[in-house]
């Protein structure tokens, strides 16, 4: 059967095409089909995180993993769900795309939460960009509803007693359901409790098929799993995503949510019922605004970078965090070697700069900070080697600890009130 591509998807596939860049990338939100303009692509091989995306993609697809044990490096690759790949040319990624000269990239989520952007630190430039509001009002995806939750379950939903009223909420939901837990232990719980089936590490590929396609085929319509459907899983029919895990990350969070944009016959909308505090609070969704200290405008803080003037909103970190090779070349604190002369640097700590700030002694284990009118208090730290900064009337103070390759963060208010240490 001949498929007919939608207007975004021609105009997507032409921008890869005509893009003179090395590594452009394509951003269509999770539903929209990317999976039509993947396998119109030129390439050698089509790089996917899951092997069920393989299966989805074609005969030049396989996993990295697949490639790495084959010692594949082809000249031109397309990779899907490229926001997965890491800033490190030295991971499974880097060492299979060393000697790529084109790198198609496509994701829904153009983020990473320990990198920021995808652009332009792994892809040079977006060639093409649909977000899925702009396509739910096109009427291509679903739209999402956001369910209220009774602020009795908004609680830590691994806690026994309130799992079992939770399951009984989540029972009394109508149609096909999805449920996203923290691990696998509060997976067997929640699977236990409401009698359902589990997807997780550890269960067999046949076992995990054969539940999949008991859910599609509607045998089943409740599915629990742990991070094994956030990505990858296609299925237009499903009603409802429940989530129990909480999330830091705008990536999984969209991943997520995503499984129920896609449109079926008979579904006018997906259902989305998030039991997480960390998401929600009374139903509502946490504003994840801030303010960027560089140039004043409101961004996303979970993005790691001013959507306006893209400088990094945590710069010092990340500079304090960098690890400093032989050679005097900063690597990112996940690196094991070197970008620059590939030296082993896994055992070197962290490197941290001098402050122009003096720590002054309260007592043993006791420091005292005065910048302005901030008036902080640290507590168990020794060493002086620390970096500091403001955001939306607070203070955040980040404590190198050299001997122990330790860190500190400290969150203070103009109360002088430590709200968190870490």
């Amino acid at each position: 059967m001949k498929i007919t591509p939608r207007y975004y998807q021609t105009e997507a596939l032409e921008a890869m095409k005509k893009s003179v860049a090395r590594r452009p990338l394509v951003v269509l939100p999770t539903g929209s089909g990317k999976t039509y303009i993947i396998k119109k692509l030129p390439g050698e091989i089509i790089l996917c995180p899951f092997k069920e995306l393989v299966k989805q993609n074609g005969k030049r697809a396989m996993t990295i993993h697949e490639a790495y044990a084959k010692g594949l490096r082809p000249k031109v690759a397309i990779v899907d769900e490229a926001h997965r790949i890491a800033p490190d040319q030295f991971g499974m990624f880097g060492e299979v795309l060393s000697e790529a000269d084109k790198i198609y990239g496509l994701s829904a989520t153009p983020y990473r939460l320990d990198h920021g952007e995808l652009v332009p630190e792994i892809f040079d430039e977006t060639v093409y960009e649909k977000s899925r509001e702009e396509l739910t009002e096109e009427g291509y995806l679903a739209p999402l509803v956001h369910h209220d939750i009774p602020l009795c379950l908004l609680t830590n939903v691994d806690i026994a007693p309130n799992n079992i009223e939770l399951v009984k909420y989540i029972k009394e939901i109508k149609g096909s359901k999805l449920i996203f837990c923290r691990n696998i232990a509060h997976a067997r719980m929640i699977s236990t409790l409401g009698n359902w089936s589990m997807v997780c590490t550890g269960v067999n590929g046949r076992t995990r098929a054969s539940l999949l396609r008991k859910l599609k085929a509607g045998e089943i319509d409740t599915l629990v799993n742990v991070q094994m459907l956030n990505t990858g899983f296609d299925y237009p029919e499903l009603d409802n995503v429940i989530i129990l895990a909480p999330t830091t990350s705008k990536a999984q969070y969209e991943q997520t949510i995503g499984r129920a944009t896609r449109l079926a016959p008979g579904k006018t909308e997906g259902h989305i019922y998030d039991f997480t505090i960390s998401q929600h609070s009374s139903g509502k969704p946490v504003n994840y605004a801030t303010l960027c200290i560089l140039c004043g405008s409101e961004t996303d803080r979970r993005l790691r970078r001013c959507e306006n003037c893209k400088e990094e909103l945590i710069r010092e970190i990340k500079e304090q965090r960098k690890k400093k090779c032989s050679c005097g070349v900063e690597n990112r604190p996940a690196a094991t070697h070197c970008a620059s002369c590939g030296e082993d640097i896994s055992r070197i700590g962290l490197h941290t700069k001098e402050h122009p700030y003096e720590l002054s002694t309260l007592g043993t284990n006791h420091k005292k900070l005065t910048i302005g009118e901030f008036n902080m208090t640290i507590t168990n730290v020794r060493a002086h080697q620390f970096r500091i900064w403001a955001s939306g009337g607070q203070v955040k103070v980040v404590y190198h600890q050299e001997s122990e390759k330790t860190r500190f963060i400290a969150l203070i208010n103009s109360s002088n009130n430590i709200l968190k240490l870490v």
